[in-house]
């Protein structure tokens, strides 16, 4: 899924953001992807989330997600990078 991100938003700045500490637990960074586990209705969702152009391209590695997912998983999104 894409998820359109505002002009000024630079997915280098996220990943340069998010590992600042080494001892992170809530989300991993490797070769410049985004790993995050999310809970959703009680199910885990295995994320990856990369950049698309000035866009966030985000995979679903574990668990389907259907469009209800996906909308919880952009809002959390939204909310986790700022994006409003």
């Amino acid at each position: 899924m894409i998820i359109a991100t505002p002009t000024e938003f630079r997915f280098n700045e996220i990943l340069h953001f998010l590992t600042r500490s080494p001892k992170e637990l809530l989300h991993t960074v490797d070769d410049e992807r985004v790993y995050k586990l999310l809970e959703v209705n009680g199910k885990p969702y295995l994320l990856r989330l990369s950049a698309k152009g000035n866009d966030l391209k985000v995979e679903f590695l574990m668990g389907k997600a259907d469009a209800a997912v996906k909308k919880q998983v952009t809002k959390y999104i939204f909310d986790w990078f700022d994006l409003d």
